[in-house]
Parts: structure tokens; sequence; C-alpha cells
């Protein structure tokens, strides 16, 4: 599947979710769960992003993320990015991915299906006819989405790093992912959070951008609920803040989940 700037904010977002579920096999995320995030460029906002979940009858998890340029931004250059990923999780692999994508002029709309007794993936271009078979890792694989939500299943207490596979027909990947400490992050719509940072090894980034940082900041508890994003990148730093969370059930403080 395309990367692209909109790709790079929503693996920014939930880049990895670092806290206390007690084992992988945890579900630290519900049915409903909706997320909202704002998206900034320096001090200006330039787009919105909704991650939800949805479990299938099957126990297959469907992940979906929305993201969309707003204001003067969408008027001169309109953004809307949509990954939709299914994983199984009683074998903590990803299944299929697909997205669909609008930037500008340009226009994406790509399938890929993980077929893991094969040790290959499959893609297809829904406008160009393109397919393609690649290769994937014997250990099992997950695209960028589904990545977000097997690391919300570790247990962050028990280790400070974790590493995945990504499978991709732009070419599998395996990163790693790491814990960088603690603190309080405050949010304009909710109470201040106990929360850890973690961060992407930056070899990841390299495949968005040749120099980049990104640091998340996740709530201290079993939900691991993503808070706040800091992605310094040549463009300039772009943050990403909750907004609202729905689905959550109470806030870590005890208070309303939102305002």
């Amino acid at each position: 599947m395309r990367r692209s700037f909109a790709a790079l904010l929503i693996f920014a977002s939930l880049a990895a979710d670092a806290s206390a579920a007690s084992s992988p096999s945890d579900r630290p995320y519900a049915d409903g769960e909706r997320l909202t995030y704002h998206f900034y460029w320096g001090m200006l906002m330039v787009g919105k992003g909704i991650f939800e979940i949805r479990r299938e009858k099957t126990g297959i998890e469907e992940f979906t993320v929305t993201v969309r340029s707003n204001g003067l931004i969408a008027a001169i250059y309109p953004v809307e990015d949509v990954l939709r990923s299914r994983f199984d999780p009683a074998r903590s692999r990803g299944v299929s991915a697909e997205q669909i994508r609008r930037e500008g002029p340009h226009r994406v709309w790509e399938q890929m299906w993980f077929y893991h007794d094969l040790g290959r993936g499959w893609m297809q271009s829904l406008l160009t006819g393109e397919t393609k078979w690649f290769e994937i890792s014997s250990q099992g694989v997950v695209d960028k989405l589904s990545l977000i939500y097997l690391m919300r299943r570790k247990d962050w207490r028990a280790a400070d790093r974790y590493r995945a596979h990504l499978g991709s027909d732009r070419g599998s990947q395996t990163i790693e992912v790491r814990k960088i400490g603690a603190g309080i992050v405050t949010l304009d719509e909710f109470p201040p959070i106990a929360a850890f940072g973690v961060e992407p090894d930056p070899a990841y980034l390299r495949g968005f951008v040749k120099r980049g940082k990104m640091q998340g900041w996740l709530s201290d508890d079993d939900r691991k609920i993503p808070l706040k994003v800091i992605s310094k990148l040549p463009v300039g730093a772009v943050t990403a803040h909750l907004t609202q969370a729905e689905g959550v059930g109470d806030w870590p403080t005890g208070g309303g989940g939102e305002k």
C-alpha cells in the first residue's frame, strides 16, 4: 500500500501504546471505542482523525481510521485518507487491509490480504488494475493500522520494547517500539493524565521522511489510551491531540471521558 503524509499522521497518532495490559491476549480496547484527534502543524489546525473499532461475529477485529484535512488546507489541498484493517486476535496476525486515499488530485484505492500459511501476501488496486504477490514473514505480519492495536495488547510493565513484522507490497519490515519514560499529559478537553512516552524505531520513519522523530504519550492504565503525539519532521512540527474519547468507560482520573 502507498505511503502518504496522511498515513504518517495515522501511524503517529497511535504509533505504539505502552502501559499495563497483563498479557498479550488481553483486549484493552472495547467494541465501539471511538477516539477523535486534531492535527496541528505548528499552531495551525490542519486536520481531524477518527479511530474506530468493531468486532465481527467470527472474532476478527476491524479497525478503521479516517483522516481529513480542514479549513484553508482542505480548500487548497484536500486530504481524505481511510484505512481499514482486519486483525485476528487469536493468532496476533493481520488478515487484510484497505486504503482509500485522496490527496489533492491523487487517488488510491488498494486492498491487501495476508496468506500466512503460504508465506505470501496479495495486493490489488481497484483504480489501476495492478496486482502483486509479495513475500511476508513466516512469523506473521500486520499492516500499519493493526500494529497500533497489537502494541496495545502488549505487557509494557514486563518489557520496555517490542518488535513486530509489518507486511506490505512495498516491502516487509521489522519495527521496534520502545518505552522512553513517564510523565503527565495535559490536554484542553481532559484533566491531567499520568502517561508513558514511547517512540518507534527511527529506521521505520525513513520510509516516510529522511529525517524525523516521533514521540507518543499514552494513558498509564489498562486501556492504554493514546493521548498526544509530537512528530518533528523536516517540514516542521506536527502534533496530534486527543479531543474526544467514546466507549472507553470512565476517564483514567475518574472523571468523564469528554467535557
